[in-house]
């Protein structure tokens, strides 16, 4: 029957299209994928601004550009307050042009009266409401305020009363502000009309978001369905209350909005000139990289610091105090001499030895960044950190006793008494320095060095990976340059973070290697034990997971694609040996808090589930839903101060070199070892920064990344002939001390 059609029947059947893929074309090409995004967006930003929603302003609330002519933050019984200078204004911004809407602003009364105030006149942009009486005591003053805010995308509220000084205070006081609350009424068919920057904003980052999505190989319609889902769901978040759009919101995506731009037109430019010649060379390539990036850390932190009116080094947990020394050249010589070594070792044709390897570069870990400190912020600095600080592990010592397993037992029901730093962390590092003062005796001398001592084990986490995945040369580099960064080179001196990260890294590497063929158990148990061992002491172990998640994804799509079986049956045999290396990792770690539970009574879950919560009110103000972050506002600034931090430490060679080397080996198919770490840090990067849980801090806590990233740079460096490796090695290491020695010098980091 076949036959009956002709010769050129069945492949005319077997070259058609199928009949709904060809009707998608037809009916919805992909040049209308995004003006439908648009559309949605449009859409889904008049929906926010028409949910009925309530604006409240604290006395407290730290957004910038909200309070002109109040005076600093005040405590009384009646809570929290600001005194206002008789004529001042809380200017909102984008709130939208406002059908018809009802204001509430809370005042102290009984202040207000023991200095003779009367009455208040309340305004909105300029135009005034209402004169009323203050009575005696704190209230809320209520007034409808009609179409008062249909006329300008951004409103202020006004707060006249007589101002004067007081007996000891020369201060102009008018009254004391205890709040204000800001609340859009039914427009009665009508819509309120979203702000024009608000909108324009929403608009360009769904365009740049669905333009980097094409520039990386995603087709018109999944990367508008991406773009548009993630629309969808902040607009249920909004509808459903989860998180509200907050103040400064606006403010806060300009740069967002800027940087990515800056990297879809930098990626464009990148393909465009990928066959100039000159961009062949290794050096030019590496010059431009690092010249894009400064002019992108440069940029986006003034803009960022002119639209909040930060000033100094913001957003880095950092204070500018400058502290040049001649002594500087002790470190200087120090790391010479230590380079040339190693650069002669990765060169000269002398084997590589693991144990050589590492004893290397503790030395220069421990070293230089001991001697760095110590010449540029004073000797006593070095353990500064754990003298008279109530602030940290060792104020908790004491408690311990001699009941270790008692404290287990206790930990959580007293985390609200401990330091600040014990509430918010696991109990390990007040067992270890319970330890330390048990064997080595009490005082903040022997708890630094052993906290500097276990610190710059980081670097063998570094040395293992390069190793595992390129090879002995590769691993040397790679622990060299993890010693010099500058997160390696000021934390490890003297912060109980540094220990952190060396935990945490060394876990990571053990769960990648562990995903490499023959995928050995032992292997996987060790990932698991190394990854509770970071548990134990802080809870950013469970940001491993997006790291995990990645490299075994990328494991199963390299062992997919060597696969010889068609169908379910090259899925298992694919994701069998990865599903079994993650249970394994995953496994032992549930074990051992079992076991540890079972033995002492802590629980790791409650533990974390408390310190979160506690985190959130110390460093956020939040007592509810500590998980979810405070605004939309809110993680919008932290999620750009946060990579903007973590790029600040990475430094325009560190971006540009780990970056490149990360890009290319995801390029290729399957993905080669390389790859897969790339994969891992890139989404755990990602992962991290878009949880909203961090409030910067985050070149500290983000640690365990760099001995990662430093096996990208490491890699990134080996290219070309030996004598070009060399020099390139060289390069990037003298690079990174410089970075390092800059920031001790010029920066006071509080660690």
């Amino acid at each position: 029957m076949l036959m009956m059609g002709g010769p050129g029947s069945l492949n005319s059947q077997a070259l058609a299209p199928p009949m709904g893929r060809a009707w998608l074309r037809r009916h919805l090409p992909p040049e209308a994928a995004l003006p439908l995004l648009l559309m949605l967006i449009v859409v889904a930003t008049v929906a926010g601004y028409n949910t009925p929603r309530t604006l409240r302003v604290a006395p407290g609330d730290e957004t910038r550009q909200l309070f002109f002519g109040f005076h600093g933050l005040e405590q009384t019984d009646d809570g929290p307050f600001r005194w206002t200078d008789g004529h001042s204004r809380i200017c909102l911004e984008q709130t939208g042009r406002l059908v018809s809407a009802a204001l509430s602003v809370r005042l102290l009364g009984e202040g207000a009266h023991a200095i003779g105030r009367t009455t208040v006149t309340f305004l909105v942009n300029d135009r005034a409401i209402v004169e009323v009486p203050i009575q005696g005591v704190t209230r809320q003053y209520h007034m409808h305020l009609g179409d008062a805010l249909a006329t300008h995308d951004d409103d202020c509220v006004t707060i006249a009363s007589a101002a004067s000084p007081v007996p000891g205070d020369v201060r102009m006081l008018g009254v004391p502000f205890g709040g204000l609350a800001l609340r859009p009424l039914d427009p009665a068919g009508q819509l309120n009309v979203p702000a024009l920057l608000q909108l324009a904003l929403n608009l360009l980052l769904a365009l740049t978001l669905y333009w980097l999505l094409i520039q990386g190989g995603v087709s018109p319609w999944t990367a508008a369905l991406g773009v548009g889902v993630g629309a969808v769901l902040l607009l249920l978040a909004v509808l459903s209350q989860i998180s509200l759009p907050g103040l400064g919101l606006a403010r806060h995506m300009v740069p967002l909005v800027l940087g990515l731009a800056a990297l879809g037109v930098a990626g464009a430019a990148l393909r465009r000139a990928r066959n100039w010649r000159s961009l062949h060379q290794l050096l030019v390539r590496d010059l431009l990289g690092m010249a894009f990036w400064s002019l992108m850390l440069v940029a986006l932190t003034e803009i960022l610091q002119q639209l909040l009116a930060f000033g100094g080094v913001w957003p880095l947990k950092a204070g500018f105090f400058p502290n040049i020394t001649p002594l500087v050249i002790i470190p200087v010589a120090g790391f010479a001499v230590w380079a040339w070594v190693l650069l002669h070792t990765l060169g000269g044709g002398v084997r590589v030895e693991a144990g050589r390897s590492a004893l290397l570069l503790l030395l220069g870990a421990a070293t230089l960044s001991v001697s760095l400190k110590a010449v540029v912020r004073g000797w006593e600095t070095l353990f500064s950190t754990f003298t008279d600080n109530p602030f940290e592990y060792i104020a908790d010592v004491p408690r311990v006793g001699n009941d270790p397993i008692g404290f287990l037992r206790t930990f959580v029901q007293v985390m609200d008494d401990l330091a600040l730093h014990s509430s918010t962390h696991p109990p390990g590092s007040i067992l270890l320095l319970w330890a330390v003062e048990r064997t080595l005796g009490p005082g903040p001398v022997p708890a630094s060095w052993v906290a500097i001592g276990l610190s710059t084990t980081a670097v063998l986490a570094a040395l293992w990976a390069g190793r595992g995945l390129g090879g002995p040369r590769l691993g040397l580099l790679a622990g060299a340059i993890a010693a010099v960064m500058p997160g390696q080179l000021v934390f490890s001196t003297t912060s109980m973070d540094g220990l952190f990260n060396a935990l945490l890294a060394l876990g990571a590497v053990a769960f990648l290697l562990a995903m490499e063929r023959p995928f050995r158990p032992g292997a996987a148990a060790l990932a698991g034990l190394l990854i509770a061992g970071g548990l134990f002491f802080t809870y950013a172990a469970t940001q491993l997971a997006f790291f995990g998640l990645a490299v075994g994804g990328v494991a199963l799509w390299r062992e997919w694609a060597g696969a010889g079986q068609r169908g379910p049956a090259r899925l298992w045999a694919a994701g069998r040996p990865v599903l079994r290396q993650g249970l394994i990792a995953a496994g032992t770690i549930v074990l051992i808090y079992l076991a540890m539970g079972l033995a002492t009574g802590f629980n790791v879950v409650e533990g974390a589930l408390r310190a979160t919560a506690i985190n959130a009110e110390v460093m956020r103000g939040v007592r509810a839903r500590p998980f979810l972050p405070p605004s939309l506002a809110y993680y919008t600034l932290y999620l750009v101060a946060n990579l903007l931090a973590f790029g600040w430490y990475l430094g325009p060679w560190g971006l540009a070199a780990s970056l490149s080397a990360g890009s290319t080996a995801l390029r290729q198919r399957p993905p080669t070892s390389i790859g897969a770490l790339a994969a891992g840090l890139a989404a755990l990067v990602a992962g991290m920064a878009l949880s909203g849980l961090f409030n910067r801090e985050v070149e500290r806590i983000w640690g365990f990344t760099y001995p990662l990233i430093a096996v990208l740079i490491a890699n990134h460096a080996l290219q070309g002939d030996t004598r070009t490796q060399r020099w390139r090695a060289g390069l990037f290491l003298c690079l990174a001390f410089a970075h390092g020695l800059l920031i001790r010098m010029l920066l006071s980091t509080f660690w």
